[in-house]
């Protein structure tokens, strides 16, 4: 069987999987890009600058969620993007540490679209000793996640807002060894 960026969900590029790099980034988008909305965070990879997505392992999971521990596999830093529904104005974002195993329980209240526990996939990857030092959870405020393969038109709009955003998450990851921005959660 031929590998295809729809079979491999990323593995294949990533240079980190067996032997992990200092500082290497894992970046992980998820959602369903068939349910409008929640595809924004494949959408906004997407729409990296190339220079920052060679510097990164991207991960497109869609609804896989349960492919995250490998996702982490060999990786000190890991950015999960997902639209998250909290009540807040669509497009903006919710920033997370979720680095501390201890505080997984706190999880699932972020507002995930998806039906699974951020929480237990957390922990599943510290049992099986693959966690990132340092696991950020980037949050995309969504509404409209009806049968579509677009995006609204009020998130459209603000993907290129979004895209700057990550792209200072990972400079100031990768700049600051490792120590989240002030006035992340």
């Amino acid at each position: 069987m031929t590998t295809t960026r729809e079979t491999d969900l990323g593995f294949a590029g990533c240079r980190h999987s067996n032997a992990g790099g200092r500082g290497a980034i894992a970046l992980v988008a998820m959602g369903n890009t068939l349910r409008g909305d929640d595809g924004v965070a494949q959408f906004v990879c997407a729409n990296l600058p190339c220079k920052v997505g060679q510097e990164v392992c991207r991960f497109d999971l869609g609804t896989y969620s349960n492919f995250l521990a490998l996702c982490f596999a060999g990786h000190e830093i890991a950015i999960i993007l997902d639209a998250v529904n909290t009540g807040q104005r669509i497009g903006s974002t919710t920033i997370l540490d979720v680095s501390d195993p201890a505080r997984d329980c706190s999880v699932p209240n972020i507002g995930s679209t998806h039906g699974f526990s951020l929480a237990h996939e957390l922990q599943i990857a510290s049992k099986m000793g693959c966690r990132p030092r340092k696991t950020i959870l980037f949050g995309i405020e969504v509404s409209d996640t009806g049968w579509r393969q677009s995006l609204s038109n009020g998130l459209m709009a603000q993907v290129p807002e979004l895209v700057d955003q990550l792209v200072a998450v990972i400079n100031s990851l990768q700049s600051t060894g490792l120590q989240p921005k002030p006035g992340w959660a």
